[in-house]
């Protein structure tokens, strides 16, 4: 299997779309791939990709609804959950990088989720999950 930094713009649209159910899925990065078709509010809608933490392709997070990426969640305060928010954070290091192909990567200092970012919305919320041990769990 190819890498997202060996693959082909193309090649992104034979990735298998996330199975429903599968909603604790953790990755390490996602693929930004803009789509033909114009939102109603007259931006470019997004796809994502989830990737491992070998570069490989997992499977569609989103692929037709979302003009709106929320890092860690709306307005960025992370999954808490209802619980209040903390007043300190651990330092996330969000990255972006440029593929070969031209879409952009996304990525941070370990492993991210996702909530149930259905069809119901136009946003996509992604958080940061914590960090790996040091034996890759």
């Amino acid at each position: 299997m190819k890498t997202v930094q060996e693959m082909k713009k193309r090649e992104f649209y034979e990735v298998p779309v996330k199975p429903t159910g599968n909603e604790d899925l953790e990755f390490h990065s996602i693929v930004i791939v803009p789509q033909r078709e114009l939102h109603d509010s007259g931006y470019r809608i997004m796809g994502f990709v989830a990737v491992d933490k070998d570069c490989h392709p997992i499977c569609w997070l989103s692929k037709d609804v979302a003009d709106i990426l929320h890092i860690d969640g709306i307005g960025g305060y992370g999954d808490y959950g209802g619980k209040p928010i903390p007043t300190h954070r651990p330092v996330i290091g969000w990255k972006i990088d440029c593929l070969p192909c031209g879409y952009l990567r996304l990525f941070c200092n370990g492993v991210l989720k996702t909530e149930n970012n259905s069809g119901w919305t136009s946003s996509f919320e992604m958080y940061y999950k914590g960090r790996e041990d040091k034996d890759g769990n």
